[in-house]
């Protein structure tokens, strides 16, 4: 297992494919190699087939999604929660977050110095810096190994 807080860059293979490249990231850091072409072959009802570029993966199905792939994935509600503990758990920011972008992020290390956390982005393969005074606006999923 990489013990460094940022995960390799995975990029989104289709225009909306970024949480399964934020799925596929994390687990490729912990040993498990599942491609985002390969969770769309094995679960065309939960990840959209392979011909639907523009599907999305839809919220509710992120339990289901980790469930069948060997990770937990829960939605975070209120204000308390863990920070991640990468590469074991990771969060995922759920679209129009932190940084406006319009797709799902890979949060992994927090530096609680200065409270500025890094996510993997991606549409752009590089990492986006976010400040956590704005953390409580927006959903949060956290991802865990089972």
């Amino acid at each position: 297992m990489n013990s460094t807080f940022m995960p390799m860059v995975i990029r989104q293979l289709w225009p909306a494919s970024c949480t399964l490249a934020c799925f596929e990231a994390f687990l490729a850091q912990n040993d498990i190699y599942i491609t985002q072409r390969r969770m769309k072959v094995m679960r065309p009802d939960l990840c959209g087939d392979l011909k639907d570029e523009n599907r999305c993966v839809y919220t509710h199905h992120y339990q289901e999604i980790g469930d069948v792939f060997g990770f937990t994935c829960s939605e975070i509600v209120g204000s308390d929660f863990l920070f991640p503990c990468y590469p074991a758990s990771a969060m995922l920011t759920g679209t129009n977050t932190l940084t406006g972008t319009p797709h799902s992020l890979l949060w992994t290390y927090l530096n609680k110095a200065n409270g500025v956390g890094f996510a993997m982005n991606p549409a752009d393969k590089h990492y986006h810096r976010f400040h956590m005074s704005k953390i409580n606006e927006y959903k949060l999923w956290h991802l865990k190994i089972k």
